[in-house]
């Protein structure tokens, strides 16, 4: 992990150690959070020393990697465990909860709802973020297609695969439209889907307003 002076334009700490280096931690005011060997490490983001850290272990799942850890901003942090999904309530320095499920990608958090593709991406779960209780979940989302990308919107959560994004009204559960490209999930602040990659290494800009 690095920080990075946009005063200096130069890295001003480099920590190697705990071996989610290789990837984006998630930052609050004062730590910088990354899952790594079954644990929830916060680094201070002042010196990178270790603060706290957290153990997660799951007993099974479906050998999928880890994936990055999702803040709340009310001191709780979710992340995918070996496909299980994990709590954390940082205020107490624990592991809150745990749910099975064959969970991939990373999870999403919007308006006090964790959100989470399970059943190896064939699924939508909505789940509480206090105790990982299931508020509801989807029908099958394709007879084929795994999702892996989640974004989520005040009305529809974005999923997409390799080859398709699909559209899920959050009130009815049930895809309401489809777009021939997959890849990889991100909405600007003027309303615009975007996705890159997939098999077919472009770009679309869908215009969500």
């Amino acid at each position: 992990m690095s920080t990075f002076s946009t005063v200096s334009n130069d890295f001003v700490l480099e920590v190697s150690k705990n071996g989610f280096i290789r990837r984006t931690p998630s930052v609050d005011e004062n730590f910088a959070y990354g899952f790594a060997a079954n644990t929830l490490y916060a680094l201070k983001t002042a010196d990178g020393t270790n603060a706290f850290s957290i153990l997660a272990r799951v007993t099974s799942g479906d050998d999928n990697p880890t994936s990055l850890p999702v803040l709340s901003g009310k001191q709780s942090a979710f992340a995918i465990n070996n496909g299980t999904l994990v709590g954390f309530d940082l205020a107490t320095k624990s592991l809150a909860w745990k749910a099975a499920g064959l969970a991939v990608g990373v999870p999403v958090y919007a308006k006090d709802v964790v959100y989470v593709l399970t059943a190896k991406g064939a699924e939508l779960e909505a789940r509480s973020p206090e105790t990982g209780a299931l508020l509801w979940s989807s029908d099958k989302l394709h007879d084929y297609d795994k999702f892996e990308q989640l974004v989520v919107t005040d009305n529809l959560a974005f999923v997409s695969s390799a080859d398709r994004t699909a559209a899920i009204d959050l009130n009815t559960r049930k895809i309401v439209w489809e777009y021939p490209l997959g890849g990889t999930l991100s909405i600007s602040n003027r309303g615009v889907l975007y996705i890159t990659g997939g098999k077919r290494e472009k770009l679309a800009a869908i215009n969500l307003e």
